[in-house]
């Protein structure tokens, strides 16, 4: 399993209300950790302004995501989102996000995004990729 970033960037207790009846979070839940996710890497990894957040919720679509599970997170644990930014296009960016409960792995989730305008893939604005570019795996 990837190991995903040193860090957490994103950290939560596991509510009930993501929960099935046997305690384990839901399998779509994961995909609300990693958008939770992606938005806090936006802001303290890569360091980009409000302004800039609008014009990505705005102008980014989730083009693939496939999820890979390890374990269950269950209720009561706090989970623990690692991000890693695999690979940036002319459109599109890849995230990974490694997802650990209790430092036990559950889940990895990769993302492509595409950068839209009028809704067709456009290339992203050179500042946000030079911001983003800078955080990419080696």
């Amino acid at each position: 399993m990837p190991s995903g970033s040193d860090t957490p960037v994103w950290r939560a207790p596991v509510r009930y209300v993501e929960c099935d009846q046997q305690g384990v979070v839901f399998n779509a839940h994961y995909l609300t950790w990693a958008d939770e996710a992606s938005m806090a890497w936006y802001a303290d990894v890569v360091g980009l302004a409000a302004t800039d957040h609008a014009a990505m919720v705005e102008a980014l679509m989730v083009k693939t995501s496939t999820l890979e599970w390890f374990s269950g997170a269950r209720w009561g644990e706090t989970v623990e989102v690692h991000v890693d930014a695999l690979s940036l296009g002319r459109s599109s960016l890849v995230l990974r996000f490694t997802i650990t409960a209790e430092g036990r792995p559950c889940c990895v989730v990769e993302t492509t995004y595409v950068w839209t305008a009028d809704g067709r893939s456009a290339p992203w604005p050179e500042h946000l990729r030079a911001a983003v570019g800078a955080h990419l795996e080696p």
